[in-house]
């Protein structure tokens, strides 16, 4: 077996004994699993959480898309008690806030444990999915208009391909100043799609934002405290940023979500963990984009938000047990 630069590799064999006392170090070096590593040892539905976490990580997202608060805290325990990294349990927390609601309560929980991930209990990380899963949604009437508008940018040409980055700006500046949506989302799209003037387009957006009303403010707050995150990876609030100065804040967005009954659903949630076996994933959760499967009715990207807009203009929800509308 040949390692890096063409060197034989060495094999070595290692005691269950050695083994186990370095994944114990390992836990309490980097509080990966401070609250029971124990169970990383003994608990066979650990390895089975591990070798799908990108599964498991699919069923998260899409039944807190849909609503399915409860599910949605099944999947997200199986990833905490399995010792995955609570950093990144606490950014995904954010990202579904900014992906698959419009409150702004959500996004702000969201917010707060992104920049301070939370690493010993799950309670305020079930409060934020609770709070997304409740929230207004960008599927119904309110938000529909916003996806299908930035679909038809994302997935349209890049019509300033050839602009310099100043010159982008430029068009993004007279965009605002005119609320042209398109042109504003198009500009967003182009400096996106480069990696580069992201920023400077994100100041110039916080800069208006600070002369509007009260939700757009908050929104923009969010963004400033997160700026590399929502430049660079998780880029819904600014996509939420764009609309709401053209055409003003999402009805309803700052509408306060009640927690009521988190502790029955943390109870119920803590009884299906302990069950010998781990729930088998649901077919409809498998989207064959992120992650393998063939279901694409509930996908985040492009095409499948405009089949979850399509399926709750027929039929006022969004359920496995439906057709999809654009999307078989």
């Amino acid at each position: 077996m040949q390692g890096r630069l063409g060197r034989p590799r060495e094999l070595y064999v290692f005691s269950p004994q050695f083994v186990e006392d370095t994944m114990r170090r390992k836990c309490q070096q980097t509080d990966t699993m401070p609250l029971f590593p124990e169970a990383f040892l003994v608990d066979p539905k650990i390895a089975v959480v591990l070798g799908q976490r990108g599964q498991i990580v699919s069923a998260f997202m899409k039944n807190l898309r849909l609503g399915r608060e409860a599910d949605a805290m099944y999947w997200f325990t199986a990833l905490f008690r399995s010792g995955v990294d609570r950093g990144y349990l606490s950014r995904r927390c954010f990202g579904s806030a900014a992906e698959d609601s419009l409150s702004l309560q959500a996004l702000e929980m969201g917010c707060d444990l992104a920049r301070r991930p939370e690493r010993h209990s799950e309670w305020p990380l079930y409060q934020s999915i609770v709070a997304s899963a409740r929230g207004l949604k960008w599927y119904s009437p309110i938000g529909a208009g916003y996806i299908i508008a930035l679909s038809e940018v994302w997935q349209g040409p890049r019509e300033f391909r050839t602009a310099s980055e100043a010159e982008v700006l430029a068009i993004a500046s007279d965009a605002l100043g005119s609320r042209n949506v398109f042109a504003l989302a198009k500009c967003h799209r182009e400096l996106a799609e480069r990696r580069r003037g992201g920023f400077e387009l994100l100041d110039l957006l916080l800069a208006a934002a600070s002369r509007r009303e009260s939700p757009i403010q908050r929104l923009a707050a969010v963004c400033t405290q997160l700026k590399w995150l929502v430049v660079t990876r998780e880029i819904n609030p600014v996509l939420q940023l764009v609309w709401t100065l053209c055409r003003g804040p999402f009805p309803g967005c700052e509408a306060p979500i009640s927690l009521d009954g988190l502790d029955r659903l943390s109870r119920e949630v803590q009884a299906r963990w302990a069950a010998p076996a781990l729930e088998p994933i649901p077919g409809w959760c498998q989207d064959g984009v992120h992650t393998s499967g063939t279901d694409r009715r509930f996908a985040g990207d492009w095409a499948g938000c405009r089949n979850m807009c399509a399926m709750f203009a027929a039929y006022g929800r969004l359920d496995p047990a439906d057709p999809g509308i654009l999307i078989p």
